[in-house]
């Protein structure tokens, strides 16, 4: 999964908003409000580019979970 750096106008946007924020998702560019963005079980934007890539890992894996 490719991932993109945001333009620097996109990224100073982010730093500088007042809206709550723990991060920037680095797969659809848009920022992480809180812990509960993310997909159970994983550090992983829950968006549908991080479901994407959710969905690569577990098939690359064999269906193994990344703890086996």
């Amino acid at each position: 999964m490719p991932l993109e750096m945001p333009d620097e106008e996109m990224l100073q946007k982010w730093a500088e908003s007042t809206e709550p924020g723990i991060g920037f998702c680095f797969l659809c560019g848009h920022s992480i409000a809180s812990e509960e963005d993310f997909i159970p079980g994983t550090s992983t934007h829950n968006c549908p580019e991080g479901r994407a890539f959710e969905t690569m890992i577990a098939s690359e894996l064999g269906g193994q979970s990344a703890d086996e």
